[in-house]
């Protein structure tokens, strides 16, 4: 991707102008942008720091449990629809509304897990960690990581869960905090 932006500067002189261009590259796993000038005709490589290059920037076990947390009651908001259509139900004695509110229970949980694919893939962040200020990146490019990716890693956390929550629990003793759900899709939450 080329992003191509105009800079206007105003000077004592005048307007100054300068075109500049950047242009993602990655050279041994390290993402760089290039950056162009008018009064400078050689690119100038610029390295910004990484969150995941800085000590101590990784988030927190206690932060993830709370993003958790959120997110849990997020996706709950379909469970209490269900139970609600449930109850009025029973109530009333007649089926139709038992169905109708099972099936916004289930389009709500479709709608709730494509928008979180959605927010995941764009900024990093889903509800939850958004409300504690934490980011999945992918652990090279320093970016979200696509959908695919975090529908992959959301089928992943069936594996760290299995094993008694075992994995999830391996981020206290890994260096860069990363569970095995991370480790298989090469990502890390900063």
């Amino acid at each position: 991707l080329v992003q191509i932006g105009l800079l206007v500067l105003a000077g004592g002189a005048g307007w100054q102008y300068q075109v500049l261009r950047t242009a993602p590259e990655v050279e041994l796993g390290v993402a760089t942008e290039t950056v162009l000038r008018l009064d400078s005709p050689e690119p100038v490589p610029q390295t910004p720091a990484r969150p995941d290059q800085m000590p101590g920037s990784y988030a927190s076990f206690g932060a993830r449990l709370g993003a958790a947390i959120v997110d849990g009651l997020v996706f709950s908001i379909p469970t209490f629809v269900f139970y609600g259509s449930l109850i009025a139900a029973a109530s009333a004695e007649s089926w139709a509304v038992f169905v109708v509110g099972f099936l916004v229970s289930i389009g709500l949980s479709i709608y709730l897990f494509v928008r979180y694919l959605q927010k995941m893939s764009r900024s990093g962040q889903s509800w939850g960690y958004a409300a504690v200020g934490v980011y999945l990146i992918g652990r090279t490019s320093g970016r979200p990581i696509s959908a695919g990716a975090v529908f992959g890693r959301s089928v992943a956390r069936l594996i760290s869960a299995a094993p008694c929550y075992l994995g999830f629990f391996w981020m206290i003793w890994d260096p860069d905090n990363q569970t095995w759900h991370d480790k298989m899709l090469n990502t890390i939450v900063v």
